[in-house]
């Protein structure tokens, strides 16, 4: 058995009853919240609001220490991501800097990210490939990303890792087959622009299913609430595992010079 198995083989097959009772109700207002942006024609207010059902689901079912915030992520080499639809980060211990109603991060604070899609094409798995590429090549600490697939050692902690995700109301790709036709297309894409696609840790479509491209694994199904739970739960377990291994913000070296100015009395 590969390794990619292994990792799933203790799971249990059927989700509990009481869990998927409950974000079956969640799915219904997630998917309500953005059927009533359709008579927006204007596409960033449009865009704005097809959000704000994803974030309060996240505010609502993760441990109070987690903050999702809109914006950038800035690095020590002054490195930028592009804009991120959700970032996640441990309010708790960190603090986002502020331009407007656009907060940035500083790399070490960021913990996951979610792009949201109104509809998964071919020219939105561009934008993202490029997004997501542009994204991971930050570096942290001043340390390049760790994304392999292995276990990481518990005392390293300044290697750190992104949970990048794409969540998607619809896509343009018909039922039958989804998933392998869905695969196939961002293998494609990411192919023709020279992208890694297992840069992009998990693709959930309502509806349709959910994508793990790292294992180049899949998991078909109608059933939204199950769909959510699972995505929920890989990004809990990702979120809990990966803040434990993360040295403080070095926010005294984003300051810079200011730090420098004191005179001898």
């Amino acid at each position: 058995m590969s390794t990619k198995f292994k990792i799933f083989k203790r799971k249990p097959k059927e989700t509990h009853s009481t869990l998927k009772t409950k974000f079956e109700g969640i799915v219904y207002k997630i998917v309500g919240g953005f059927l009533e942006t359709k008579p927006f024609n204007h596409a960033l207010s449009k865009g704005e609001e097809r959000e704000i059902p994803l974030i309060n689901f996240l505010k609502q079912n993760l441990p109070s220490n987690y903050s999702t915030a809109k914006g950038e992520v800035i690095d020590l080499n002054e490195t930028s991501s592009p804009q991120l639809d959700v970032m996640l980060y441990d309010s708790s211990k960190n603090i986002p800097f502020y331009s407007g109603e656009i907060q940035i991060l500083p790399a070490e604070a960021l913990l996951a990210s979610i792009e949201v899609k109104s509809r998964l094409t071919r020219d939105e798995i561009k934008k993202i490939l490029i997004s997501v590429n542009k994204l991971k090549s930050l570096k942290p600490f001043k340390k390049d990303l760790d994304q392999s697939i292995q276990r990481r050692d518990e005392n390293d902690k300044v290697t750190c890792r992104y949970f990048h995700t794409v969540f998607a109301y619809e896509t343009d790709i018909s039922q039958k087959d989804w998933a392998k036709k869905e695969f196939d297309r961002i293998k494609e894409v990411a192919k023709e622009i020279g992208v890694d696609y297992k840069q992009i840790d998990r693709v959930i479509v309502l509806n349709r299913g959910l994508l793990n491209p790292t294992y180049s694994i899949a998991k078909e199904s109608t059933d939204n609430a199950e769909m959510l739970l699972v995505y929920y739960i890989d990004l809990l377990n990702y979120l809990q595992r990966e803040n434990n291994r993360r040295k403080i913000v070095p926010y005294q070296e984003y300051a810079g010079k200011m730090s420098h100015s004191w005179i001898k009395l």
